[in-house]
């Protein structure tokens, strides 16, 4: 089963939150754990009266976070909970325990895009084109919404093995909502992944549209097919040159 972030990685220890495992986050009985990484932990966890499984997403403690990591995710859960769409994973619940906050979304069983290409290398073309629709429709929801995603990338594409392996697009953790310019982006700050960003998303991550995320898709795409994204190098700043130039 695949935590609902590519931002926590399996077997990691850098939270600052303790090995052992909770009984209960607010109304939600832990199960075990998913992954952990730099702002906290994911674990499986179940409620009473619901049926199956979800994904909760405990963030470290909020003394030790600063106000635009906290900002940014108080803005994921308000911006996801009022996303309903088949190829979105939008969150179900939030809440805290003590200084923590947790986000609670559901738990998608299967692999993500990356881990598929990594194994199978190059997708047959129909394949490809299909993923890269459902992910397109998808995105147009989310855009209608007057979401930008601005981290669209193969990690966060999840292959949910209960719908066939469709598609669903999950993390929004650095998603804003509408046109212009962010209060929690500064121009000339960096957001993304490098190897998905579009040229306006790197000159300036405050004022970018939906056009940046059909840049990402783009490139996506282009990794279905080829096995690697357009443009690589030893440094990120490698890449970003090939984006703005090449």
């Amino acid at each position: 089963m695949r935590s609902p972030s590519g931002n926590f990685a399996l077997n990691s220890s850098s939270s600052g939150l303790g090995p052992q495992l909770p009984e209960t986050i607010g109304r939600y009985r832990v199960l075990r754990e998913l992954g952990r990484g730099a702002m906290g932990v994911v674990y499986a966890v179940t409620r009473e009266g619901a049926p199956g499984e979800f994904a909760l997403k405990l963030i470290r403690d909020l003394e030790g976070m600063d106000p635009q990591g906290l900002a940014r995710f108080q803005r994921e859960a308000e911006l996801t909970s009022r996303l309903d769409h088949p190829g979105v994973v939008g969150a179900l619940d939030a809440g805290a325990m003590g200084r923590h906050r947790f986000l609670v979304l559901p738990l998608i069983e299967g692999e993500s895009l990356a881990d598929k290409i990594r194994r199978e290398g190059r997708l047959a073309p129909l394949v490809a084109a299909r993923l890269a629709l459902n992910v397109a429709r998808a995105m147009a929801y989310v855009h209608r919404a007057g979401i930008v995603h601005r981290d669209l990338k193969p990690d966060n594409i999840l292959l949910d093995s209960q719908r066939g392996g469709a598609p669903r697009v999950v993390d929004f953790g650095i998603a804003r909502q509408g046109v212009g310019r962010s209060s929690l982006t500064q121009s000339g700050v960096f957001l993304g992944t490098m190897a998905y960003t579009s040229p306006e998303q790197l000159n300036d991550a405050s004022a970018v549209d939906g056009q940046a995320d059909v840049y990402s898709l783009g490139v996506i795409l282009y990794e279905c097919l080829s096995g690697a994204p357009p443009f690589s190098g030893s440094t990120p700043l490698q890449i970003a040159d090939q984006t703005l130039h090449a």
